[in-house]
């Protein structure tokens, strides 16, 4: 037994090290929201605390993921803007293991953080776990200067594509880097809110006059070099809304690849179902009110092809919501459907971005620490028989 007691304590040890910015392992099926603010005051333009709420699809609150607000280590503090509706979208990795968000290396109550040169407020991307590991090591100190970061998309948890727009200079656009860098490679030039990479292929919702439609492909694949963005063909002009949150489905057997897009606006066009039709992208209904501005968006599909579709919305100002809205129409079908409010905002709080949680995979890191701690004591055991 004496053997034991080491053991029990250096992987306490390990344990702290390692968990010091970490929620619980999330549950396969939830859906998580970027909330910013706390409740304990009022959001207005400066920075205010982040936390990823995790919730079930009844929209019962599992956990709240709290992002760092001072920096510890490689880490750096991650903080939103408590009044913006353009930046917070949170998105989950292709490879499903990993949700990405940005933010700012900002201490909670600076004023105007999207408003500082991001070489004296840097602009952080974050990195969190299935099993809650949070990590926020990348930081931009050369984009979105004077402007927001908005979201960030990714294949592994490590190639990052951050998106945002900028007050001064060519630094709005989306850039690439990895998780832990201090430079990255500009992408695109133009002001863009979500990202989103959708069969191998990146693509960016936009306000701007830059963008040819208000989702367009970014270059080929996921591109890491300066690339032309092509328009989705006969979607809106990339002015005529403000794309924040979309995806992108291939619910037809008979159309190859990606048929049909949800785009979620917050510009008085609410949330808009568009379906590949001869090669021209044809809007197929809308659900919900100018008023209501989406702004985050999610789905799940059934092996049935029925799509569930998690979005947060302003509500008229009222107070924002998470919801739920079933599309069982298929491939080319009209949208339609009841809302269904899983959970709204608590007073000084808002809800942003949606994602569906990420795979919880072992961690290396501690386990195998614990395995090569009790293999020695395995040995010594043995030789004391």
């Amino acid at each position: 037994m004496r053997y034991c007691l080491p053991v029990f304590a250096a992987v306490a040890l390990v344990s702290v090290g390692m968990g010091a910015a970490r929620g619980d392992a999330f549950k396969a099926g939830d859906v998580v929201v970027y909330r910013v603010g706390d409740g304990s005051s009022v959001l207005a333009d400066s920075a205010a605390p982040v936390f990823l709420d995790e919730y079930t699809p009844a929209g019962v609150l599992v956990q709240s993921v709290a992002m760092p607000t001072v920096g510890s280590g490689v880490n750096r503090a991650l903080t939103g803007t408590g009044n913006s509706t353009s930046e917070g979208m949170l998105t989950l990795s292709t490879d499903g293991k990993y949700l990405v968000l940005g933010g700012y290396d900002a201490p909670v109550g600076t004023a105007t953080p999207e408003d500082t040169d991001s070489a004296l407020v840097n602009r952080v991307v974050g990195v969190v776990s299935g099993a809650g590991a949070v990590d926020t090591s990348t930081v931009m100190s050369y984009a979105f200067v004077g402007n927001n970061i908005r979201s960030v998309a990714s294949t592994n948890g490590t190639d990052l594509w951050v998106s945002g727009t900028s007050n001064a200079g060519d630094t709005s656009g989306i850039y690439y880097t990895t998780k832990g860098a201090s430079s990255g490679t500009q992408v695109a030039s133009y002001a863009t809110r979500g990202v989103g990479i959708y069969g191998g292929q990146l693509y960016a919702g936009s306000t701007s006059k830059s963008s040819p439609t208000i989702v367009a492909a970014v270059g080929t694949g996921t591109p890491t070099t300066f690339s032309v963005a092509t328009g989705l063909t006969g979607l809106p002009a990339g002015n005529k809304g403000s794309t924040n949150q979309f995806v992108l489905l291939d619910l037809s057997p008979t159309v190859a690849g990606l048929d049909t897009a949800y785009v979620a606006d917050d510009t008085g066009t609410a949330l808009t179902k568009y379906s590949l039709e001869s090669g021209t992208w044809v809007a197929t209904g809308k659900i919900g009110a100018g008023a209501d501005d989406y702004d985050g968006l999610t789905a799940s599909v059934s092996a049935g092809g029925v799509v569930t579709l998690f979005a947060t919305r302003l509500n008229g100002g009222v107070g924002g919501q998470l919801v739920s809205i079933t599309d069982s129409s298929g491939y080319g079908g009209t949208l339609a459907g009841t809302v269904n409010v899983l959970a709204t905002e608590g007073t000084n709080e808002s809800f942003l971005g949606v994602a569906l949680t990420p795979t919880v995979v072992p961690e290396p890191g501690i386990a195998g620490v614990v395995l090569v701690l009790l293999g020695g004591v395995m040995r010594r055991r043995g030789k004391g028989m």
